[in-house]
């Protein structure tokens, strides 16, 4: 009757709360969950400037194959960012002379989606580095061989080092004089007679105490306890 389908209504509405509370306490510990460490990559292949070719796979993302150029790079997060590539729509607050709005502007990319364009065949390739004959480290191209060279934008330090000297710095002077000129061959032969004494007393040291050009450890020289004998004259 209708009392039956109130309890059924009841029992389901109490199922469904059960279920979005559930489901309300997941995605708060999935929140609240550490976030793991990105560890930076110590050597990189890609630098400001380069061409680099987008290698993802088609079905997570619709840029793959792409190519552009490494507008700058996140070292600490191991991220890249590529002119026209990953965008996505930014609010920028207007300011004199400039408007505002949702302006569209290049996400980040993980470092492994990218590979650097080989100049001869205008595609993504593998590098690895190799040493020129002065000692240059260079990048090589697996796929075919040539050096690919770094750009330009690269060399540019985005913060130039201060030229002028601060008022608490060392003088250029200073710093570049030169204060060690050698050993005096007269302190050099009193360092030598003072070490070759030193080893004289050891040795000494050691024959006194019977020991014949082995020297045990600290915990082989301690002898073990022996209780005090009585004293004769008492």
């Amino acid at each position: 009757g209708k009392a039956g389908q109130a309890g059924a209504m009841a029992e389901a509405a109490a199922l469904n709360a059960l279920r979005r509370s559930r489901n309300f306490l997941m995605e708060t510990a999935l929140r609240k969950a550490p976030k793991k460490p990105v560890v930076p990559i110590k050597r990189w292949r890609v630098t400001r400037g380069d061409t680099v070719e987008i290698i993802a796979d088609p079905k997570v993302s619709a840029d793959a194959g792409k190519q552009g150029k490494v507008l700058r790079v996140d070292r600490k997060k191991n991220r890249v960012y590529v002119e026209g590539v990953a965008m996505r729509k930014k609010a920028i607050r207007p300011e004199p002379g400039k408007e505002g709005g949702m302006v569209p502007v290049e996400g980040a990319i993980h470092y492994s989606n990218v590979a650097l364009v080989d100049p001869t065949t205008g595609q993504g390739s593998k590098v690895r580095y190799r040493k020129t004959e002065d000692g240059t480290a260079v990048r090589v191209s697996v796929r075919s061989g040539a050096i690919i060279p770094r750009s330009d934008e690269s060399r540019i330090r985005k913060k130039p080092r201060p030229s002028e000297a601060a008022p608490g710095d060392t003088p250029s002077e200073v710093v570049t004089k030169e204060t060690w000129a050698g050993l005096d061959a007269e302190v050099e032969r009193a360092v030598r007679r003072r070490r070759l004494r030193r080893k004289l007393q050891l040795a000494q040291r050691q024959r006194a105490q019977g020991y014949s050009g082995f020297v045990p450890p600290p915990a082989l020289n301690r002898a073990p306890f022996a209780k005090s004998e009585p004293d004769e004259r008492a």
